[in-house]
C-alpha cells in the first residue's frame, strides 16, 4: 500500500505559464479533436470556448505528484484516502472560513455521480430539483432519470456589462415547497461565471 504524504505547498508551487497554450491537436481532446475541421450551417469555423477544459499546463506541483504516484506502476482500483476529509474541511475553513463536519464530505467518482445520489438520497420521485440555466447538460437530465422533475431559472444575459446575473425574483419563485434540491454549477458551465 501506497502512503501518500500530504505535501506542503505554497502559492509559487501552484504556478502556472497562462501564456503558453499547447497544441492539444489530435490528442484524443474532446474539446479540439470534435470539430476540428467542421463548419456552422453559414461556413464559419466552430471555435471550442468549452469552460471546464482547460488549454494550460498543469503546475510542476500537480505534474509532480502524478509521477509520483504512476512511478508504482500498478493502477488498481481506489478509495479516499484517511485525510481526503480533514484535507478538503481543513482548506474550507482556512481558505473560506467554512467549518463543516468531516463526516459530511462523501467523495464520488465524478460530477455526474455525485448529482445522481444527491437526487436519490435527499428528495423523492415527483420531487423538484433546481438549476440555473443554460447549465451543464447532465443537470438538466439526471433530475428525470432519477424520476424529479427538472426546475429551470434561466439566468439573465446582462449585455451592456457583459455578463450573466441570477434573477433573484424568479428562483424565489421557483423554491416552492415542492422544490427540495438547488443544484448551483459553481464555477458555471457555460458562462464561466464564479
Amino acid at each position: 500500500m501506497i502512503h501518500m504524504q500530504k505535501p506542503v505547498l505554497t502559492i509559487n508551487d501552484l504556478a502556472a505559464d497562462f501564456l503558453q497554450c499547447p497544441d492539444r491537436h489530435d490528442t484524443g481532446s474532446e474539446k479540439w479533436d470534435r470539430y476540428r475541421g467542421r463548419t456552422t450551417s453559414t461556413g464559419k469555423e466552430i471555435l471550442p470556448f468549452w469552460v471546464a477544459d482547460m488549454d494550460f499546463q498543469s503546475p510542476d506541483v500537480v505534474l509532480n505528484a502524478i509521477r509520483k504516484r504512476t512511478g508504482h506502476a500498478v493502477f488498481g482500483y481506489t478509495h479516499e484516502t484517511p485525510d481526503f476529509a480533514t484535507t478538503l474541511t481543513t482548506h474550507l475553513r482556512e481558505q473560506h472560513n467554512w467549518q463543516i463536519d468531516p463526516s459530511w464530505v462523501l467523495g464520488v467518482p465524478g460530477i455526474v455521480t455525485g448529482l445522481s445520489i444527491t437526487a436519490r438520497l435527499l428528495s423523492q420521485p415527483g420531487d423538484g430539483i433546481l438549476t440555473l440555466t443554460p447549465v451543464y447538460q447532465p443537470f438538466l437530465f439526471l433530475p428525470k432519470l432519477a424520476e424529479r422533475r427538472s426546475v429551470r431559472v434561466p439566468l439573465h444575459a446582462d449585455v451592456t456589462a457583459q455578463r450573466w446575473t441570477i434573477n433573484w425574483e424568479a428562483l424565489e419563485a421557483a423554491m416552492t415547497p415542492d422544490v427540495k434540491i438547488f443544484w448551483l454549477c459553481h464555477p458555471h458551465n457555460p458562462t464561466g461565471k464564479v
